[in-house]
């Protein structure tokens, strides 16, 4: 298996290999890299990606993002709580594979998931609802993460989410009840369960969170 490069600008190098026919369409394939430096260190890079290619017909040119996606949940999900792996197998399904999904990975470019991102922002993409600033950050971070898996895996030699321009996260504005009014709260849990009442009042003295309340056991106590 041959390759070709060709310069695109001095120090820019378009690196080509054939990789064989589309299964389902028969048409040719190509795996395509642009690598920087003189013509020498091209020739070296090319050299490697046609060994790539040689030595993982399937893997580099066939893979796409949602078999990527697909692959990374299944391999890092047994490490995750249920409740986050159950929300990355949520964006992948409802975000990542309706939009990219077919495409490959080594086709996948930094400007192309920009310009998804803005898209998820305004319209929501397949979904029609605008999405978050928060919420299109956890569909990149899913993202992220599944190609850095794909560069170790030797899908892809880099990794286009890197230097993709999520938008900012946005802290939400909280409007916290008055002291007055938590006194008042207290009072009518009372009157739903006399237990409940010491909950409210740990979470307003302490800023705890509802799981770590209702974890707590006496053991934790210090008397």
């Amino acid at each position: 298996m041959r390759g070709s490069l060709r310069q695109r600008r001095p120090g820019s190098w378009e690196l080509r290999v054939h990789a064989g026919r589309d299964s389902a369409t028969g048409k040719s394939t190509y795996v395509t890299r642009t690598v920087h430096g003189d013509r020498s260190a091209a020739e070296r890079g090319l050299a490697a990606l046609v060994a790539q290619v040689n030595d993982s017909p399937s893997t580099p040119t066939f893979g796409t993002v949602g078999e990527l996606c697909d692959m990374w949940w299944k391999y890092s999900s047994p490490n995750l709580s249920p409740t986050v792996a159950r929300e990355y197998r949520r964006l992948i399904d409802q975000r990542l594979v309706p939009t990219l999904g077919h495409v490959k990975v080594v086709d996948l470019r930094t400007n192309q998931l920009d310009a998804w991102y803005s898209e998820l922002l305004t319209s929501g993409a397949v979904s029609g609802q605008p999405l978050s600033a928060n919420s299109v950050r956890r569909v990149h971070s899913v993202l992220h993460r599944a190609l850095e898996q794909g560069i170790a895996w030797d899908w892809i030699d880099h990794n286009p989410a890197r230097r993709a321009s999520p938008p900012p996260a946005r802290r939400p504005s909280l409007h916290l009840p008055s002291p007055e009014e938590v006194i008042n709260l207290i009072e009518a849990a009372r009157a739903v369960n006399p237990s409940l009442p010491i909950f409210l009042r740990l979470a307003a003295v302490t800023g705890a969170r509802r799981g770590e309340l209702c974890a707590l056991e006496w053991r934790h106590v210090d008397f």
